[in-house]
């Protein structure tokens, strides 16, 4: 499989199950998602702008390098914008 979770379905099934609040897949397919043994679709998932934090989390320690430094860049700049809300509002909205 060399394109991104879920744009072609000959190559990738569908899931009927409820996806989690706020993304497109549920939690099952996540998990599935970033342990794919491919690392263009791990990297894929880790650019995708609905990953779930713990996947995210999961990822930045993968044994493949690009995924992982992805994955920690993406983190650093979701802490770094959480980080910048607080300062700006005083609390986390």
């Amino acid at each position: 499989m060399t394109h991104e979770p879920g744009s072609c379905r000959a190559c990738w099934q569908p899931c009927f199950a409820e996806p989690r609040p706020g993304t497109a897949f549920c939690s099952a397919c996540w998990l599935l998602l970033a342990a794919h043994p491919a690392g263009r679709v791990r990297a894929a998932v880790a650019s995708r702008a609905d990953v779930p934090l713990d996947v995210l989390e999961d990822l930045a320690e993968d044994m493949h390098a690009p995924v992982a430094y992805d994955a920690r860049a993406r983190l650093e700049k979701l802490t770094a914008d959480q980080n910048h809300t607080e300062d700006r509002w005083g609390s986390e909205h």
